[in-house]
């Protein structure tokens, strides 16, 4: 796995509509359901993996803005070395890690809530989190974080 960056986001609660009665929340990577905390891409301070390398980066962008981040919940993230290409059904090496300039503060120890599938199609930041923005959790077993175990 490799370090990816931080996320604060606000978790959304209301899962009646996943259709999953095992989902209490959801915890995706992507913004679709749970937000981000602001959008953050046009300020540039996210590394190349569309993330924050430190959790000060997204608390000084949010103080800078006059953001209230007491409701948000702090996100770590690593990612998969590799990459699933369904038109050709195999998993490549994923070529943009390489030279990707990032500096994140991996923190000492983080509490593992699973794992998300993310779409990637336009090379920057995660775009839908099938499990939850597409509903795969209905059919695909999934934590009480709309997540794999």
């Amino acid at each position: 796995m490799i370090p990816s960056g931080y996320m604060a986001k606000f978790v959304e609660k209301d899962t009646t509509w996943i259709k999953n009665k095992e989902v209490e929340e959801i915890l995706s990577v992507s913004g679709c359901i749970s937000k981000d905390f602001t959008d953050w891409i046009d300020y540039w301070k996210h590394n190349d993996f569309w993330f924050f390398d430190n959790v000060e980066k997204i608390s000084t962008l949010a103080e800078s803005l006059g953001l209230d981040v007491s409701e948000v919940r702090w996100f770590y993230y690593e990612t998969y070395e590799l990459e699933f290409f369904e038109k050709d059904n195999v998993w490549k090496e994923i070529d943009e890690f390489k030279g990707v300039k990032s500096n994140v503060e991996a923190p000492e120890k983080f509490d593992l809530k699973g794992y998300d599938i993310v779409t990637h199609s336009c090379r920057s930041s995660a775009e839908c989190s099938p499990l939850s923005c597409n509903g795969l959790a209905k059919t695909i077993p999934v934590n009480q974080h709309c997540l794999i175990d």
